[in-house]
């Protein structure tokens, strides 16, 4: 499949390995997407407690960490950071490497981190995907829903860099929608993939027409976008309901 050549073409993925939360799939799918991954071990002590507490905790990460970093292309950071609030920890190791993605199993890693949607897709520190798998590990159909903007293109980005046998696009529009001014960048790189199948339709119900053609995919990659609320401004309603009831495992991206 043709790659996308673009100065945003993902190099360094980062990843957090948490203690209380088995996420290590999300090591294989890394691999696929960057040429580097960086793991950071990370421990939640609760709140009172000293942060010798979490000694023991902190060792078990280390070990893990060794065993998920064989070769040179996986690295990991050599201090196991050992907190009441990990999220901010690994908010200053990212801004310190400057990573070009960080990848977060949801919900477990979310809620081992003490963090919340909200809280990563806000005012990401860098670009963000937050994956509901386990993913397979052959990947063969690859769905991405698009609207346009920066986030859509990075949700192509990702799609590619895991190199699936087919890669489709889904464009949506609604009967009563306005301008469709986003969407035509990207329709203009569509046309320089064509081993990208692109797909429009228009509906009343975006979220179940983006399930109903995720049946027969292997994972779905959706833009983080939205608007009217606050919440809904970060993820976007069909995102959230495509999110929560998904039978596919799905990466959503910011």
């Amino acid at each position: 499949m043709t790659q996308l050549h673009t100065p945003g073409f993902i190099r360094t993925v980062m990843i957090s390995v948490v203690h209380g939360c088995d996420s290590d799939w999300t090591l294989d799918m890394a691999r696929r997407m960057a040429g580097e991954v960086v793991l950071v071990g990370l421990v939640c002590v609760p709140p009172g407690k000293p942060l010798s507490a979490g000694a023991y905790e902190a060792r078990q990460v280390r070990r893990r960490l060794r065993a998920l970093s064989p070769g040179p292309l996986v690295k990991y950071k050599a201090q196991v950071y050992v907190s009441e609030t990990p999220w901010n920890d690994l908010l200053a190791v990212i801004r310190h490497d400057q990573p070009d993605l960080l990848l977060i199993d949801y919900p477990c890693q979310l809620e081992a981190l003490n963090a919340t949607v909200d809280d990563v897709l806000t005012r990401p520190p860098c670009d963000v995907a937050l994956v509901r798998g386990p993913i397979r590990p052959h990947i063969q159909r690859v769905l991405v829903p698009v609207r346009g903007g920066p986030h859509a293109e990075l949700a192509l980005r990702a799609g590619l860099g895991l190199h699936p046998a087919e890669l489709v696009t889904l464009h949506l529009t609604t009967p009563h929608a306005g301008s469709d001014e986003p969407f035509r960048g990207l329709a203009q790189t569509l046309k320089n993939l064509p081993d990208v199948k692109a797909m429009s339709f228009t509906t009343d119900n975006p979220a179940q027409t983006i399930l109903d053609h995720a049946r027969e995919a292997d994972l779905i990659i959706m833009g983080a976008y939205g608007h009217g609320r606050v919440r809904e401004l970060i993820v976007g309603s069909t995102t959230s309901q495509v999110l929560i009831l998904s039978e596919v495992p799905t990466l959503l991206v910011r």
